[in-house]
């Protein structure tokens, strides 16, 4: 099984380094993307409309469990949606087999939304979490059913995304997704006992959050993104390594991806909330000259690779069970 395990992980590294996982595609800013607007999501995730897993009979994506037991998960329909919303933009809206594939997928978050609005994920149910939701999922989830309502004024979306948001805001006492501090509002992409805030789940949410403000003026939202933008920006200068990002608060190094989807999310932050920008845009230009920087790089890459080896990511251990 250790034998498995190592060619998993190279595997995986080779398939990351190369573009070639679907897990960690490049992704920069939408190439529609205005602020603002519900036009393109702030991260392009065109390259995840091609599937090349396992598919159900509506030939909707399968993931496998470590057990090998295939389900289906709410943040792989997000994200192929708004793979499919951002190509049918950039066809100039032609393409609409895009669009269909698109509302296909929303309509699948619509069904597949428990009543309390949350997305259940399968590899969250364990005792390490507090629920077995997250705040990405939900953010993103909720960021696909704004369009689909922009899209179409089916009010069934955005009374969904409504849901998914209010349920996203409950506090993780009540068994939600936030965690108020004594700065803001934090969003948990892992809601644990032992808190560990991962900073690309936590912006996601936040892009969630802010794309129902475009459609909802409504006080609590407002005051919700504020509290959480204000949060981020001051835990923002703890994610910096000064030679890397960290990927999450427990001082994890982020990968070479991760760090670039840094980059991404807070140039997307800095478009967004021009009052922020100024303390977005410093954290930026401080990971840009990290990434260009051959010494921050090697430095990042030994010490996220024994990192990596003391503990594989979920998506390795997956592929070395399968071989």
């Amino acid at each position: 099984m250790k034998s498995d395990l190592w060619v998993a992980l190279l595997r995986h590294w080779y398939n990351m380094i190369c573009g070639q996982s679907y897990w960690h595609a490049s992704q920069g800013l939408g190439p529609c993307f205005q602020p603002g607007q519900l036009q393109d999501y702030y991260r392009d995730y065109s390259t995840k409309v091609v599937w090349h897993g396992d598919v159900d009979q509506s030939q909707f994506p399968l993931v496998r469990e470590p057990s090998g037991k295939p389900f289906h998960d709410p943040l792989v329909f997000a994200q192929k949606a708004l793979g499919h919303w951002s190509c049918w933009l950039t066809s100039f809206r032609q393409e609409e087999a895009h669009r269909q594939a698109f509302l296909a997928l929303a309509d699948w978050l619509v069904t597949a939304q428990e009543v309390s609005g949350a997305w259940f994920m399968p590899t969250m149910n364990k005792s390490i979490y507090t629920v077995p939701y997250n705040a990405l999922t939900q953010g993103q989830a909720i960021s696909v059913l704004a369009r689909a309502f922009s899209s179409t004024s089916e009010q069934r979306y955005l009374d969904a995304a409504w849901r998914g948001l209010r349920f996203m805001l409950k506090p993780m006492e009540e068994g939600g997704t936030s965690r108020s501090t004594v700065t803001g509002l934090v969003l948990e992409e892992y809601p644990r006992y032992q808190t560990n805030t991962v900073l690309n789940g936590w912006i996601s949410a936040l892009f969630g959050v802010y794309d129902v403000l475009l459609l909802i003026d409504h006080v609590e939202i407002r005051d919700a993104l504020e509290a959480s933008l204000q949060a981020l920006i001051i835990a923002l200068p703890t994610y910096d390594a000064k030679y890397w990002s960290f990927y999450d608060s427990s001082r994890s190094l982020a990968s070479p991806y991760y760090h670039r989807v840094h980059i991404t999310q807070l140039r997307a932050l800095e478009l967004t909330f021009p009052s922020h920008s100024a303390v977005i845009r410093s954290t930026r230009l401080h990971f840009e000259e990290q990434l260009s920087s051959s010494i921050c790089r090697t430095k990042a890459f030994i010490l996220k690779a024994a990192q990596t080896l003391r503990q594989p990511p979920v998506t390795v251990r997956i592929q070395s069970q399968a071989c």
